[in-house]
């Protein structure tokens, strides 16, 4: 198993060889073995990357932090995060830092594989639109690292979701990062209504640049923002047939559910095929079966 670092941004990780086919469960759940099994259960999401840099995969949940043992084992590092977040490393120091999208948003600087410092400076990361009022508190449900304008350094995507159930929708941002000291953020107020709910980004039509592409709840259509090179984003949803959605918000009971993710994947040049839905489900860890065949790695899933 190798994780992938493009741009300073930690998108994931690859397997580097497959299991065969067998007819027993390819994981085996080891949450408690592992020391995860007091992991709070309120997180949306979990994000794995090497904070310390030290060969191993270490992990982020809801407000905690948790080091990876040379792949024996887990152990707490703090429970005092904001939240929910992902990894980047936006100064280029070669440590990758956190930004947790919860309570307006958060950038935490990585000491050099020795904790994260919040950088409590809205000169350096601006407070997120939605929560500038200070009484309904955290709005957005995901963000995105990405070099946007292949200058270097990577920026972020942050989603915006509502403040009451189906009502008072908040706009998106694009934090652009000023070479590793500050960001500058622009409010995308075409999308106030959409709901957002994930992100993720790639190159999706190979021209050089990242594009992003956005979920969102309540039936809104979902965005898919063609990047220009320098930043600057169209949304080309509705065209490539990957908007899912309805003209209108859903405000009825019956009618506001709906899946909060998806996977999906590129059938050509230009369409897309949706493969399935997401499902949440609690946190779980999981060691791969396959271990014993020369495959290592562990899997925890949200």
């Amino acid at each position: 198993m190798k994780f992938q670092k493009t741009r300073g941004a930690f998108f994931g990780l690859t397997v580097a060889a497959a299991c065969p086919l067998v007819s027993t469960a390819a994981f085996i759940e080891k949450t408690s073995q592992l020391g995860l099994g007091g992991m709070n259960s309120s997180s949306d999401s979990m994000a794995w990357c090497d904070y310390n840099n030290d060969g191993y995969a270490d992990l982020l949940g809801y407000r905690e932090l948790y080091t990876n043992n040379g792949g024996t084992n887990f152990t707490l590092k703090t429970n005092t995060l904001w939240g929910d977040g992902v990894w980047g490393d936006y100064n280029n120091d070669g440590y990758h830092d956190c930004y947790s999208w919860m309570g307006g948003g958060h950038l935490y600087r990585n000491e050099a594989g020795a904790g994260l410092t919040l950088i409590n400076n809205l000169a350096v990361m601006p407070t997120l639109p939605g929560d500038l009022d200070g009484i309904h508190g955290n709005a957005s449900q995901g963000a995105c690292w990405g070099d946007f304008n292949n200058d270097g350094y990577i920026d972020l995507y942050a989603c915006n979701y509502e403040w009451d159930t189906g009502t008072c929708a908040l706009p998106d941002s694009v934090l652009m990062n000023n070479a590793g000291a500050s960001f500058t953020m622009t409010t995308l107020l075409s999308t106030t209504n959409n709901h957002a709910r994930g992100v993720t980004a790639c190159d999706f039509d190979m021209d050089g640049d990242l594009d992003i592409y956005v979920s969102c709840y309540r039936l809104r259509p979902n965005t898919l923002w063609r990047n220009d090179g320098a930043g600057a984003f169209t949304d080309v949803a509705a065209a490539y047939g990957v908007d899912t959605g309805t003209a209108s918000c859903i405000t009825t009971e019956a009618t506001r559910s709906a899946p909060l993710g998806a996977i999906w994947t590129t059938t050509g040049s230009s369409t897309f095929s949706w493969v399935t839905s997401a499902t949440p489900t609690p946190p779980k860890t999981a060691r791969n079966s396959c271990e014993t065949r020369g495959l290592r790695g562990t899997i925890i899933s949200s």
